[in-house]
Order: structure tokens, then C-alpha cells, then sequence
């Protein structure tokens, strides 16, 4: 995933991408990038990956809280799959490496948001770098979830720091 925060970065950096654009940077932009959202989404994504009926329950819920607070419908239509697929999962009709893989995806196809609307029709062309290295992230945080929940909320925390740090430092 650091292989690509230099992508991604210039990515925003090429296109003129600034947070204050689409998300402004208040005192609850950092909280919520650094803690809060990386919990979520490790919950919603990497918790499950685990069975058990406690995972399953908190998954769910945290996923349940995420599409109601979300205004995007992009984003409550990915998670409404997730939670099918979660479903699914812990009914064993797919098995872990299929659940890892199309949660890295849908957890990839969610973090297009932040580029869908200063890109446009650029998505399009730049699709394969986007989704390509949330994905590739995905699996990494969910390959560190086997050592640990704790492990995939740290990296995954620490490469939205970067990325929020280059922006920042550079964007003035």
C-alpha cells in the first residue's frame, strides 16, 4: 500500500485535488481520518475475516451505522452488497478467500468517492491506479489482520497520515 501513496498522491497533486475541496479540514477532519474511519472500516471489512458470531455482529452493525450516516449512495449500495456477502459468508456458502477478495474490492470501489467528483470523466482513465492500489491495500490490511485486528487499524491509519501529510504539505 506505501508503494502506491506516491500514485495516489500525485494523482491529487496533478489534478489539483485538495481535501478543503470536497472534505473540509476541520477539527474533526484528522480524528475522524486517523482514528475513526480506520476503525470502521476495519470492522466493517477485516473483523468478519475472522468467524465468529461476535465478528459477525459487529460487522454488521458497524456497517448498518456507516450506510446510515453516509449520504453517498455509491457507498450505501457497496456496503449494502458487503453485508449480502457477509451474510453469505457466514452461512459458508463462499468460502475466506473469496470473502477477502471481494471485500478488498468493495472496500477499493468505496474509496472512488474522494475522486469521483474533482475527477469526472478522468475516473474512467485513471480507474486501474485508483482502484488498483485501494485494492492491492485491501489485501494487504486484510493479510495483517491474521496477526491482529490492531495491526490493520495501525496501517491502515498510518498510510491515510501520509497521504493526508503530502496533501497538506504540499497543497499551500
Amino acid at each position: 500500500m506505501f508503494i502506491f501513496i506516491p500514485l495516489i498522491y500525485g494523482i491529487y497533486y496533478f489534478f489539483e485535488i485538495c481535501p478543503n475541496d470536497s472534505y473540509p479540514i476541520n477539527s474533526l477532519f484528522l480524528p475522524l481520518t486517523l482514528v475513526v474511519i480506520p476503525v470502521v472500516e476495519e470492522m466493517i471489512f477485516r473483523l468478519p475475516l475472522v468467524k465468529s458470531k461476535s465478528n459477525a455482529f459487529i460487522s454488521i452493525i458497524c456497517t448498518i451505522i456507516y450506510m446510515a450516516l453516509s449520504e453517498d449512495y455509491l457507498i450505501i449500495s457497496l456496503l449494502l452488497t458487503h453485508f449480502v456477502f457477509l451474510i453469505f459468508f457466514f452461512l459458508n456458502t463462499i468460502n475466506l478467500k473469496k470473502m477477502l477478495l471481494i471485500g478488498s474490492m468493495i472496500f477499493s470501489l468505496m474509496h472512488l468517492e474522494f475522486f469521483v467528483e474533482d475527477l469526472g470523466w478522468m475516473v474512467i482513465i485513471l480507474f486501474p491506479i485508483l482502484v488498483g492500489s485501494h485494492f492491492t491495500g485491501g489485501l494487504i490490511l486484510s493479510l495483517l489482520r491474521r496477526h491482529g485486528l490492531m495491526y490493520s487499524i495501525l496501517f491502515h491509519s498510518s498510510s491515510n497520515l501520509i497521504i493526508i501529510s503530502l496533501i497538506l504539505l504540499f497543497s499551500s
